[in-house]
């Protein structure tokens, strides 16, 4: 489920594309597979997730137990027909919780504001990890 502003959407497609990812935190470098997530409704809003949480770090989750992952996320994008913006300076809460071997239910809140165009965006959904 996605929610976007005061629409629900309920029928929309996710492409997961697992990529390498090098980050620094506290002087220590760490690298590892991680996931960017598109959100993809109706064919023309695009909402994109970029993530520095490892493929490892999800395996490594205990079952049933929600793992705020904020820190985790390094981008949110937003696309329309009026373009492209990164929204990530707004606020923003994320969740995942390991619910079945190499399943996960990622919970997305994100309050933003670009200019005078408000986002408040909702997303609750099941990611398989490759």
């Amino acid at each position: 489920m996605i929610k976007l502003n005061d629409k629900e959407y309920n029928n929309y497609k996710v492409d997961v594309r697992w990529g390498t990812f090098v980050a620094c935190s506290q002087g220590q470098k760490r690298t590892g597979l991680s996931p960017f997530l598109t959100f993809c409704l109706n064919g023309e809003i695009f909402i994109g997730l970029e993530l520095s949480f490892s493929y490892e770090m999800f395996e490594n989750l205990e079952n049933g137990v929600e793992t705020n992952i904020d820190r985790y996320v390094t981008d949110i994008t937003f696309e329309d027909e009026s373009g492209w913006l990164s929204i990530y300076n707004g606020k923003h809460r994320c969740t995942v919780t390991k619910i079945a071997e190499n399943e996960f239910k990622l919970c997305l809140e994100i309050r933003a504001k670009d200019l005078d165009e408000e986002f408040n965006i909702t997303i609750e959904h099941i990611v398989k990890a490759k």
